[in-house]
């Protein structure tokens, strides 16, 4: 926006400082020396120069930052068809929603996602607290650590091979649609798997992968995403954290 620009260049040059200056001491000395009219319209020509151009330079400032991050109808589908966070999150609801699908009564299932949005994008996905799905986990995991002392009979890539075993979901006519999402667990899935007070869960970087550096917590982002999210079916809160990280709950089941 020009006049955006000149606004600021003005409001914050060496000129507008000075000058703001001498006007205040050349209306002091007219004040002091006029009646009362002419000391009421001097002061009140300082006063607009004192404060109306710093008033549109930031009135500029309010209006350039809508235009931008406005959530409008035509700019939330122009980021779900070109944002590649977008594609990643909707081939990966997709591979979720078939793993879950065919976990029956003992399989693998995913209970949550938390995906922290921001300049370096995270998601961790957490796995169901159903002990008849994980009891698995606790012992590849143990078996890894004992790899590490030096007391393991098993290298780390003989157990990411077994592990992934658990994990493995195409196949049977399904093929994976996020390829990101499917080399991570049949690579890395035990090495970044982690546990907290809600359970077991896999840190993914394929988001950090395909964001490279882009900022993505903005209000069109999170309401392309937050729609991306619910046409799959799925639940979806979030809330903002130091203003600019945006922190969102996929719910599966």
């Amino acid at each position: 926006m020009h006049v955006k620009y000149v606004l600021d260049r003005f409001v914050c040059s060496r000129f507008y400082r000075w000058s703001r200056t001498g006007f205040w001491l050349v209306a002091v000395l007219i004040i002091a020396n006029s009646n009362f009219y002419r000391a009421v319209t001097t002061l009140v020509i300082t006063l607009g120069y004192t404060f109306i151009p710093v008033l549109l330079m930031r009135i500029t400032d309010s209006v350039s930052h809508l235009s931008s991050e406005h959530p409008t109808r035509a700019r939330i589908e122009e980021y779900k068809n070109t944002s590649p966070v977008i594609a990643y999150l909707s081939t990966l609801l997709d591979d979720i929603s078939h793993i879950n699908a065919i976990s029956g009564d003992f399989g693998v299932e995913f209970d949550f996602a938390k995906v922290t949005l921001s300049e370096f994008p995270l998601l961790d996905l957490h796995l169901s607290s159903d002990e008849d799905r994980i009891d698995f986990i606790q012992r590849y995991h143990d078996d890894a650590v004992s790899w590490w002392r030096g007391e393991g009979k098993k290298n780390p890539e003989e157990l990411q091979r077994e592990f992934f075993n658990y994990f493995r979901y195409d196949g049977d006519g399904y093929t994976a649609k996020n390829a990101s999402f499917r080399k991570e667990l049949e690579e890395e899935s035990l090495s970044e798997l982690k546990y907290d007070p809600s359970g077991w869960y896999i840190g993914l970087r394929g988001l950090l992968a395909v964001n490279a550096g882009r900022y993505c917590a903005g209000k069109i982002a999170v309401t392309a995403i937050t729609e991306c999210v619910e046409a799959h079916g799925y639940y979806i809160s979030h809330r903002y954290d130091n203003g600019d990280v945006c922190v969102l709950w996929i719910t599966f089941c």
